[in-house]
């Protein structure tokens, strides 16, 4: 059997990030051991989880540190401190619930196959509309291409085992000797918006990552990191032009792949401010693509 560390980056949710432990606790097969990263400025978690009862058999690593820049930069914290005898790194959220067999259920995969490095699981409380799906496949091709949205269809069904070149960040798992060669990208600060797709996109340009439908678990939606519709659209289309820009040598097709997702923005961002009778969107869109020319000053998920 696999030796897996999960690591769980926490800020402001401590509420929530109790109830991702006790699930934690209530897995069929429990971490070797749990890596937290609390950037809060009080050690009230130390209190609460490291030094409760309830939670004995978890062997749990506590990493105070309040002047971390952000989710990439914990995420690379756990990395280090992960033990030499570990196989599987696994990070998750502060605010998911796993189902019982969640983490039973990614290490069958690797079990199953040497040649998977990275394996994701799904979210059971999130959906696609056939708008949003037909709106993937139409302006979003390689690197803006999620296969997520896939498994979340209320057209598809997904039961077997799919190959992806994106994992989300509160489910996703590697091998440990990948991080050997790859670390997740620090530019990325804060709330960290796209630096999932960043790291995972990089990996799969070596090694094969799949996603298991059958690793399940909840995502409790935080306001916590969340920014209004002004900052939402400036910060989506600058970071989508980061992405692009650091990652365009390992595109066959850049100029297309940039155009469409930019159009794609563009046509969502007019559809919001109609649903919502807002400027606000399209504002943002505009916003975050002169942000982008101006070498992506005054973005909150990055510092460059």
């Amino acid at each position: 059997m696999y030796k897996v560390s999960a690591i769980i980056p926490t800020i402001g949710r401590l509420k929530v990030l109790i109830n991702t432990i006790n699930s934690i606790n209530q897995q069929t097969i429990i971490p070797n051991e749990l890596i937290i990263i609390d950037q809060n400025e009080s050690d009230t978690i130390k209190k609460l989880i490291v030094n409760n009862k309830l939670y004995d058999k978890l062997n749990i690593k506590y990493i105070h540190n309040k002047n971390i820049t952000g989710l990439a930069q914990a995420r690379n914290v756990g990395v280090k401190n992960v033990s030499s005898d570990i196989d599987i790194v696994l990070f998750l959220d502060d605010d998911v619930i796993l189902e019982k067999m969640f983490i039973e259920e990614i290490l069958k995969v690797y079990e199953i196959d040497d040649n998977i490095n990275g394996v994701g699981g799904v979210i059971t409380n999130y959906s696609k509309s056939l708008y949003q799906i037909l709106h993937q496949r139409i302006f979003n091709r390689e690197i803006f291409y999620d296969t997520r949205q896939i498994v979340y269809s209320k057209y598809l069904k997904i039961e077997n085992y799919l190959e992806t070149r994106i994992i989300g960040g509160g489910l996703m798992s590697f091998r440990k000797e990948i991080f050997n060669r790859y670390l997740f990208d620090e530019h990325y600060i804060g709330y960290s918006l796209g630096e999932d797709v960043d790291f995972s996109w990089r990996v799969s340009q070596e090694y094969k990552l799949v996603i298991n439908p059958k690793a399940r678990l909840e995502h409790i939606r935080s306001k916590t990191g969340r920014y209004d519709l002004f900052e939402q659209y400036k910060s989506r289309v600058a970071c989508s032009m980061y992405l692009f820009n650091k990652n365009i040598s390992s595109l066959s097709h850049p100029i297309r792949v940039i155009v469409l997702n930019l159009i794609g923005q563009l046509i969502h961002s007019l559809l919001i401010c109609v649903k919502v009778l807002s400027v606000k969107p399209i504002f943002g869109y505009i916003t975050g693509l002169y942000c982008s020319y101006n070498k992506f000053k005054e973005i909150k998920f990055l510092k460059l």
